[in-house]
């Protein structure tokens, strides 16, 4: 909204509408002839997110669209049938946002009469996809985030659910009764538009913020539970391996063991979508915590490595939004970044030696949001990768002290 729109009065959405068209694509829309399309609001593993309104109106005479109106704002602009749209999105060659998605998807199966059909067509899809949504950011790969007992910033847990022939459900990680039965609706809506059969729920590791639905989604799908045997998970489960294509009738789930944040932690290659569901390999928030235990941080970074070898182009995370394939690499860079920064920490001290709420606090000092205990817990599990590098050493008997190797003169 801008002062123009003026926020205090009707029809300011209209306003603003009319307003933003002319400055992204040069086409003038009367503010009075916009009709309402409904609502929808930002999925919630998103850490910003929108409620926003939907208006159509008719393109007016004497707009030729074909070359589109040339804007500062745009990147590129083409004019597109539904159709058209939907045949270069399921062949990869673009993207669209699912609401959009959902949107031009109905378009194409039904295609509106006149511009009144079209608002009322976009208002029962925006109801539809608030009650029960299909989340696609790759084709055939639906999601739900479901409000989860998890670590901040997240809130959420994505839930997802590779369809094609058969689907399967990777990581239903609430048990809130009201989670579970959105999760069963878009399950149930899945099979209804699709045909296609569940043939199990999935687990990326044993977190609780990954399994607390497992069993009540699994139950009443009447499927078993797959985990890697290494996961240890809380309940009865059915072993996946290490490399072992999953075949879903039409698209292929390969397990790639991927441990470090997690022992049996599994990521989900899909070669068909060039895409992979990478668990908390990557998060699209924040960094992944990685527990202090010996050769942990060794172990993820070795995952780091595995996975981007895959040469997947989306990343689908357990926490945030999608990700571009070169979040792997970046991750990585970040961790020894980061394990450089607490080895400056040390060297600044002047006996090369200090406790890990110190090294941690100066590691740290560019990420004033940083949780404290995580952050300290982060410290830890690098001194213990470098202690085993033979670069630090813990401060003889003193709990929580380390100093570096050479100041110890070793």
């Amino acid at each position: 909204m801008e002062p123009e729109d003026r926020a205090d009065a009707p029809s300011r959405w209209h306003r603003c509408a009319s307003r933003e068209l002319v400055e992204e694509t040069g086409i003038q829309v009367d503010h009075q002839v916009w009709l309402d399309g409904g609502e929808r609001s930002t999925p919630a593993m998103f850490p910003v997110r929108y409620r926003t309104a939907f208006l159509l109106a008719q393109l007016p005479s004497g707009n030729d669209p074909a070359p589109p109106p040339a804007s500062p704002e745009n990147e590129s602009m083409i004019w597109i049938e539904p159709g058209e749209a939907m045949d270069r999105y399921r062949a990869g060659a673009i993207q669209i946002p699912p609401p959009v998605l959902a949107i031009l998807r109905a378009m194409t199966e039904r295609p509106p009469l006149d511009l009144a059909a079209a608002a009322e067509q976009v208002r029962q899809v925006n109801a539809l996809e608030e009650q029960a949504p299909r989340i696609e950011f790759v084709p055939g790969v639906w999601m739900l985030p479901v409000h989860s007992d998890t670590l901040p910033p997240a809130t959420h847990t994505n839930v997802y659910m590779p369809a094609a022939e058969r689907f399967v459900v990777i990581d239903p990680g609430s048990s809130r009764p009201g989670e579970i039965e959105k999760l069963l609706k878009v399950t149930g809506r899945l099979k209804e538009s699709t045909g296609a059969e569940p043939m199990g729920v999935l687990l990326t590791h044993n977190h609780q913020d990954h399994t607390a639905g497992a069993a009540q989604v699994a139950d009443a799908l009447q499927v078993p539970v797959f985990a890697h045997p290494e996961a240890a998970c809380p309940l009865p489960t059915e072993p996946l391996a290490d490399g072992r294509p999953i075949d879903l009738g039409g698209m292929t789930l390969v397990p790639v063991l991927t441990p470090g944040h997690a022992e049996g932690h599994l990521a989900f290659h899909i070669p068909e979508r060039n895409a992979l569901v990478s668990g908390d390999l990557v998060s699209g928030l924040s960094t992944m915590v990685i527990p202090p235990e010996p050769g942990a941080m060794d172990r993820y970074l070795a995952s780091l490595d595995l996975a981007s070898s895959l040469g997947a182009d989306r990343l689908l995370p357990s926490h945030g939004p999608p990700l571009s394939g070169k979040s792997l690499k970046i991750t990585a860079d970040h961790r020894l970044q980061r394990e450089a920064r607490i080895l400056e920490a040390l060297e600044q001290e002047g006996e090369g030696e200090a406790p890990i709420a110190l090294i941690s606090a100066t590691a740290y000092a560019d990420s004033p949001g940083a949780i404290r205990f995580l952050a300290e817990r982060q410290t830890e599990s690098h001194l213990l990768r470098l202690e085993a590098a033979g670069r630090v050493r813990r401060a003889g008997d003193r709990a929580g002290i380390w100093q570096l190797c050479r100041q110890a003169g070793q």
